[in-house]
């Protein structure tokens, strides 16, 4: 009896560290950020200018036990802006910028870096992970390009998290499958900064 209640009043301590400490096991939030998008093209005959969008939405954080790691998932509905450059079968090159809306699920690994003097105050990380964007809206841009519904990227990146709660982050998206295509410019992928601020609660 006595050995059951010293395992019972174990891990009832054991759970109240896990709410209460900063290594809660499940953390939510929101997030809010911008973007700077540029597009690679596999030919010439089209090039991109550096855009910028915005990024916004849910987040949830799952902190790994005794480990120093977590692992973060995200609903984001993103904005990108694109300049892109054509070249027709003339020589003639023209621009025009296009916007288009997506619907990102990234998800991430992250290495909590504990520094224990200030461990309470900042904590820096970095993490990495696959992001997928789904578009919300046309394809068809002209008549030489179109864009593709899915994106899959991934993600590079370091962050602060300030006083258990706030998280600045800037990661860079590498674009692994092609976001735009066509018949005679090839296809393109994207390229991505981002910093986003996140409040976890």
């Amino acid at each position: 009896m006595k050995r059951i209640f010293i395992i019972l009043t174990a891990l009832v301590a054991i759970l109240a560290s896990s709410t209460t400490s900063e290594a809660r096991i499940f953390r939510y939030g929101v997030r809010a950020g911008i973007n700077v998008n540029s597009l690679h093209f596999s030919g010439d005959l089209v090039n991109s200018d550096n855009r910028t969008g915005y990024t916004f939405g849910l987040t949830g954080e799952v902190n790994l036990p005794v480990l120093p790691f977590a692992v973060d998932a995200s609903l984001m509905f993103t904005h990108r802006n694109y300049n892109i450059s054509v070249t027709d079968d003339n020589g003639t090159r023209y621009s025009q910028s296009k916007g288009a809306n997506y619907f990102e699920i990234p998800v991430n690994l992250k290495w909590n870096i504990s520094i224990p003097a200030v461990a309470a105050i900042v904590k820096p990380y970095i993490f990495t992970g696959p992001n997928f964007a789904f578009l919300m809206g046309k394809t068809k841009i002209s008549e030489t390009l179109k864009r593709k519904n899915t994106d899959i990227d991934w993600d590079f990146g370091f962050g602060l998290e300030l006083v258990r709660h706030l998280q600045l982050s800037a990661y860079y998206s590498l674009g692994l499958s092609k976001a735009y295509s066509g018949d005679e410019v090839g296809y393109g992928r994207n390229r991505c900064w981002t910093v986003t601020a996140t409040y976890l609660f």
